[in-house]
């Protein structure tokens, strides 16, 4: 615990002087100048609010948009308070009411099984921090060949999109989930970490196309089961859970209730809600 704790501060400290050297190599005086050169709060507030957004929706869009060139369809892409998801088959818009939406999310799913289905999701993941790190730059470009009220706007957007490509990168975890950067080493790991990203994704993959868990593998909630992280074990019993629950033949143990409640401590109260999970 204490290892987990002392590497995580080295990653934060790394993390934190990289962020300060990408601001002190770009943001010169002539910079400040020009970014403040239209010096208005009505201005320069709504600029740093929409550029958080607006940075945080490219990297998702970076996500959904790998998704969608390797034939998925979009199931869920939010940012603050508005988003899109599928429902009934169709893609409607919503009022995001949900907090643990509000810093982004972007769902694709397969309507078929792939053999390559680890490769095809690696590019998905890859994608938010290829979004963000190439268009943080070119909003950098674009801010440094015009002069006008979007200055600020462009020069935010484009620093946050860097420090958004540093965080997705740099450190392993963002709290209990893997960064952008973990899961794709996983997912190209020809070990075990591999074998359990693998097994995790085709069940997920399974669930979305048939639209139930009949038709799970239980030998790869197995792999699920046995894996290293608490976090991801949980999706192996959750799995299986659901599983007995759609092959109505199949009893459910107290003991997969009480397993799956061990596992409560690892994720927000607000996704814990809605596992349903009594």
């Amino acid at each position: 615990m204490y290892k987990t704790i002392i590497k995580q501060g080295i990653i934060g400290l790394l993390l934190g002087g990289a962020a300060v050297w990408v601001g002190y190599s770009l943001i010169t005086k002539e910079v400040i100048a020009k970014i403040y050169a239209y010096d208005n709060p009505l201005i320069m507030v709504p600029s740093l609010i929409f550029a958080v957004f607006f940075a945080i929706g490219l990297h998702e869009f970076g996500h959904l948009f790998m998704g969608i060139v390797q034939g998925f369809k979009v199931e869920l892409f939010a940012v603050g308070f508005l988003g899109i998801e599928r429902r009934q088959g169709r893609l409607k818009l919503f009022f995001n009411k949900d907090m643990q939406y509000f810093g982004g999310i972007a769902a694709t799913s397969p309507t078929k099984k792939h053999l390559d289905i680890r490769k095809k999701f690696a590019w998905v993941v890859a994608g938010g921090p290829l979004f963000s790190v190439i268009f943080g730059c070119l909003l950098f470009v674009i801010f440094s060949l015009q002069n006008s009220e979007f200055n600020s706007f462009l020069a935010f957007s484009g620093f946050i999109s860097l420090l958004l490509f540093l965080a997705t990168t740099l450190p392993e975890k963002s709290g209990s989930f893997f960064t952008d950067r973990k899961r794709l080493q996983r997912l190209l790991s020809k070990g075990e970490d591999g074998k359990v990203e693998l097994a995790l994704l085709e069940s997920i993959n399974q669930n979305f196309i048939d639209g139930h868990c009949k038709n799970l593998d239980v030998a790869n909630l197995e792999i699920i089961k046995n894996a290293k992280e608490p976090f991801i074990q949980f999706w192996g019993y959750y799995f299986e859970l659901q599983h007995l629950k759609d092959s109505e033949h199949q009893k459910i143990d107290t003991g997969l209730i009480a397993k799956l409640k061990s596992y409560k401590e690892h994720f927000p109260k607000a996704s814990w809600k809605t596992f349903g999970i009594e």
